[in-house]
Order: C-alpha cells, then structure tokens, then sequence
C-alpha cells in the first residue's frame, strides 16, 4: 500500500483518478438496488468529485507509514497500513468448530501483513469497514457481567487464525469511511489490547456459538425474554425499522395489545 505523508501521496492525481473510477464503476453496477432509478444515478454521478474527495480524505488517514510508536501506552495505537502487503479483500473465509457440527463463515473486508519498516509487528491485520458509526469499545469486550455486545471481530479472528492460534493477529480494528474514527479489538502498539487481552473474548465467543448451535438444534427459535434488550433500547436505534431483533422483541412486548386489536395469535 501507499503511503501517506503529511496528507498527501507522493502519486496523489493518480490515486485520486482511480478512486474516481471505482467511484462510478459503483455507481454504474447493474447488481445495485440504485441502478434501477435514473434520478437515483444522476443524483450520484453529480456527486462523484465529492464522494472521491471523501474517500481520498480517509485514505490520507488510514495510509499513514506502518511504524511503531515511540512509546506504547493505553492511547497509543497502530496509526496506519502506509506500505503494508495485502493479503485479501472482501475474501472469503470459512472454517468448522473443532468436534462440533456447525461452522463459521464470514468475509473479511481488508486483511493485511505488516510493512517490513514495521519491525515490531508481526501476524495478520483485520480491517472492517463501517460507512457510518463503528461499535463502541466497550461492546467489543465482555462487560461486568461477562456478556459479549459485538461478535464479528471475534468472529474474522478465528477465521483467520483457523481456531489454533490467536496470536497470529497482530491488529483487529474498525474505520467508520466518515471520519476515519476507529476502535480495536486487537493493536500491538496499545497498553492492554494484545491478543492475549482479548482471549476471554473469543473464549465468550466460542460458548455463544456452541449455545446458539444447541438452541437452533433443540428448535428453541423464541426469544428468551431474559436474554434479550428491552424493548425501549431497540426502539432508539436508528436500524429498527429493518432489523428482525427489533420486530422479535416488539413481539415479544406487545403481543397481548396486539391480539386485542387485531385477533392475531402467535
């Protein structure tokens, strides 16, 4: 990868002109919901420069050198991929639990390898993506009571690592494209965030696969009333009106009212 110096790359017009090819080679893709409405594409293709600009913006960010910081501390952090080796993108991965008869699946949006300037460092980087907010910190550990909020990094590690050995993840980060605002599940370069930090994690991770396998096999589809958010946490996230765990727990809260108004049984 390129690297990033003080904003800038030393091939920026070039970089900038492929970005904005790719940028209405998305915008012309026939598989997208967007190609089917002609407004919708000129809406878009009237806003290519600013949408490579934004793009160009994070790149600037997240392609700084790949070096280790001078000093490693809880705010310290791997600050850039700038002359990293890519591995894959938007790769499949998959893998069965060792003894048990369920597998994981997933695709990872960005895997890299260390920059050979980065001494320091070594094992795989996961990156993923998000176009708007990145899961917060601390629903990407186990809280007090020992419940995991977030599952995917979790989830891209054991792929990555086959099930054997975590320790060959060097940094496990999400970048929201917006701003570039990141958070980790795994960086080398910060005070408590080592593979070996996050292994309760994938430990937790590994019995919510095994719970979840049990209860799809025992055909325990209803949600647990115990187990899942209250309703009026679901009814704040701007996902509701799409996410199936939003209508299960409504459901779940509102049935009774429900079938007075409508004679609707479940």
């Amino acid at each position: 990868l390129p690297f990033s110096i003080k904003g800038s790359f030393e091939n920026e017009s070039e970089i900038l002109q492929a970005v904005k090819e790719f940028t209405k080679q998305a915008i012309d893709d026939s598989s997208e919901d967007y190609s089917k409405s002609p407004l919708t594409r000129k809406m878009l293709e009237a806003q290519l420069d600013s949408i490579a600009k934004h793009i160009m913006d994070f790149l600037h960010i997240f392609l700084q050198p790949n070096i280790a910081p001078e000093k490693i501390n809880t705010r310290s952090k791997t600050e850039g991929y700038g002359g990293c080796y890519v591995k894959g993108v938007e790769k499949d991965f998959s893998l069965p639990e060792a003894g048990e008869n369920y597998s994981y699946y997933g695709k990872l949006d960005l895997l890299l390898s260390p920059s050979l300037q980065n001494t320091d460092a070594e094992g795989s980087i996961i990156i993923d993506y998000k176009n708007s907010k990145i899961p917060a910190g601390k629903s990407i550990v186990l809280d007090d009571q020992g419940k995991l909020g977030d599952f995917q990094m979790p989830m891209y590690i054991s792929l990555v690592c086959k099930g054997k050995n975590d320790d060959s993840v060097s940094v496990a980060r999400f970048y929201s494209l917006k701003d570039a605002c990141t958070s980790a599940a795994i960086d080398i370069f910060t005070a408590g965030k080592s593979s070996e930090d996050f292994k309760p994690v994938m430990e937790a991770f590994r019995q919510y696969s095994k719970d979840f396998a049990d209860d799809i096999s025992a055909k325990k589809l209803y949600p647990d009333s115990r187990k899942v958010d209250i309703f009026t946490d679901c009814i704040k996230c701007n996902f509701r009106s799409v996410c199936r765990h939003n209508y299960e727990v409504a459901k779940n809260k509102m049935t009774a009212q429900n079938q007075k108004m409508t004679g609707e049984r479940d």
